[in-house]
């Protein structure tokens, strides 16, 4: 991601059938699904989106263009299946500079949330919910690995934050608003 120019370049793996986990660091104009990937479109499975807050699941499959998952946010994150071949999707627009997000604990839920700076040292990016968390997942949809922290023992290999990636994290206390200005 560049944020001097806006622009973003989704490489969407295909190794053994894994999932992509991406997030949208910015605006588009267009944030309709079939119009956002219309230039990869054939090359895409399903799309699907977790709402944290209830648990459900919103869905778009790409072969019949019928789902319930409509829109693409800012900000939110989402789980992509492509078909056998590698897509690369060129998306351009202005930076969404700020991170807020709800973080839901219903039930012990896990919750998906994308960043939007370049490249961040994680203890930098979580200062507003440094102490609210147990857990932090990022999957490496190319290699199949995982890169965590454990907040409660302050271990792990997730050390940097990347715009356009999902982290999973799992709050520890109601109520938690993760925060971030890219710009402050």
């Amino acid at each position: 991601c560049n944020i001097t120019t806006g622009k973003f370049d989704w490489n969407f793996v295909t190794n053994n059938g894994r999932w992509n986990f991406i997030s949208m660091p910015f605006n588009v104009s267009a944030n309709y699904v079939e119009d956002l990937f219309y230039p990869i479109v054939s090359g895409m499975q399903f799309a699907y989106w977790y709402n944290s807050s209830t648990g459900g699941w919103s869905l778009w499959n790409f072969g019949l263009a019928l789902g319930n998952l409509n829109y693409f946010q800012p900000v939110e994150s989402y789980l992509f299946q492509p078909e056998s071949t590698p897509q690369i999707l060129t998306l351009t627009g202005p930076i969404f500079p700020k991170l807020e997000q709800n973080l839901s604990m219903n039930n012990g839920r896990w919750n998906f949330v994308g960043w939007v700076g370049e490249k961040t040292p994680r203890s930098e990016g979580e200062d507003s919910i440094k102490s609210q968390y147990d857990w932090m997942y990022w999957y490496n949809s190319t290699t199949g690995g995982y890169l965590t922290f454990n907040n409660i023992f302050k271990i792990g290999d997730l050390v940097n934050l990347l715009a356009g990636e999902t982290y999973w994290i799992q709050p520890n206390i109601t109520n938690t608003v993760w925060y971030y200005d890219m710009y402050s």
